[in-house]
């Protein structure tokens, strides 16, 4: 249902730009800002090594991946989308591999 809604959302933007802009905000861009300001806690108590003039972009970067490309799931009507599990197992471990490439190295 979320895919179909999408995909409709993404065919109207034009028509509809502010239901789009609106979705938007509150989806991955949303979640890059409260990942962002929990990236620049962690730089702070020095956690991660990270710029501050890096921290959006950091952020930008974990969020898209842990959500992954969406492209292959707008296209393909009969993908199946990840069930519960598999969506906390790509979390996790896209977390794991941000993590260990922002660590302090001493």
């Amino acid at each position: 249902m979320v895919i179909e809604m999408l995909r409709t959302v993404i065919a109207e933007a034009r028509c509809y730009p502010e239901l789009s802009r609106t979705l938007s905000r509150s989806g991955p861009v949303h979640a890059a800002s409260l990942v962002e300001d929990e990236l620049a806690r962690a730089v702070e108590a020095g956690e991660v090594a990270l710029h501050p003039d890096e921290i959006a972009g950091a952020a930008e970067v974990l969020v898209d991946m842990v959500v992954g490309n969406a492209i292959p799931a707008l296209l393909d009507p009969d993908r199946v989308p990840r069930n519960p599990d598999e969506q906390a197992a790509r979390r996790d471990r896209a977390i794991d591999i941000f993590l260990h490439g922002v660590r302090p190295r001493g």
